[in-house]
């Protein structure tokens, strides 16, 4: 399971933001050449969805999102005609990971919470027509927001059992005791899983094991203090909890690339 916490990318400014009234005619086929990313929101009716062969519906309060070079078709439903809202935006990713994250994400997301989704829409249409100074920049953000939002809820989604809600709690706790080492058996317990199962949830979900997922947690706080000025190497190394600050460079290293120093 790839770690959401790590993706990154940029969006663009969009191509177009359309505001479409309900029609009984509506219909439409992609090109697979486009090389833009498509948000929709569904205001009110219905539309159907081909992808690859498999039809789904798009209702009110539901997103659909589609990646770039990704054909389907797509029509309004006769006795109830959809209305919604839809952006075309390019996506710049940080990494090979996070462009992977975003391919594995559903064509039609059913929102937990439309009414936030709904604001963001009816805003993102409100700046592109109106196109107030530094209307770019707000495009662009609420097209982010938006995107943030659906892959929390495709998170929580993927992470709903209650075994995984206890390894997320057991992640919090780390965060918030960076500066303690917690072993397997110490966390497993906190938790209430056999170490085993713990041990085997705990990567699933984060992508580390408990040791490397604790010495990132340090490593990243004392980048922050050593960034911010807030004291040098030693202090910061003392900080999170590491009494040796040559064993704290050589994981800093390991885990940045870079030694702190690099970093005054």
């Amino acid at each position: 399971m790839t770690e959401y916490t790590e993706i990154d990318f940029q969006v663009g400014v969009p191509f177009f933001v359309v505001d479409r009234k309900p029609d009984i005619n509506w219909n439409y086929a992609s090109p697979n050449t486009r090389d833009w990313y498509v948000l929709g929101y569904a205001r009110s009716g219905s539309a159907y969805y081909n992808f690859s062969g498999n039809t789904q519906t798009a209702a009110k309060g539901n997103v659909i999102f589609t990646r770039s070079n990704e054909s389907y078709s797509a029509y309004s439903k006769p006795d109830d005609p959809w209305s919604f809202i839809s952006a075309a935006f390019t996506i710049e990713f940080g990494d090979p990971e996070s462009e992977q994250v975003v391919s594995s994400l559903p064509n039609i997301f059913k929102c937990s919470d439309s009414v936030p989704m709904a604001d963001n829409f009816g805003e993102l249409a409100r700046v592109w027509s109106a196109k107030p100074c530094g209307y770019k920049l707000k495009c662009r953000s609420i097209l982010l927001d938006i995107m943030y939002t659906l892959l929390a809820d495709e998170d929580r989604r993927r992470n709903h059992s209650a075994h995984f809600a206890k390894i997320n709690e057991i992640v919090e706790f780390l965060r918030q005791n960076y500066t303690g080492s917690y072993s397997v058996d110490e966390l497993s317990e906190l938790s209430g899983l056999s170490p085993s199962y713990f041990r085997s949830l705990f990567k699933q979900l984060t992508g580390l094991t408990t040791v490397q997922f604790q010495n990132k947690l340090k490593i990243d706080k004392a980048k922050d203090l050593i960034i911010s000025h807030s004291c040098n190497i030693t202090e910061a190394a003392e900080a999170v909890g590491f009494s040796d600050v040559y064993y704290f460079s050589r994981m800093f290293r390991k885990i940045t690339g870079k030694n702190p120093s690099e970093f005054l």
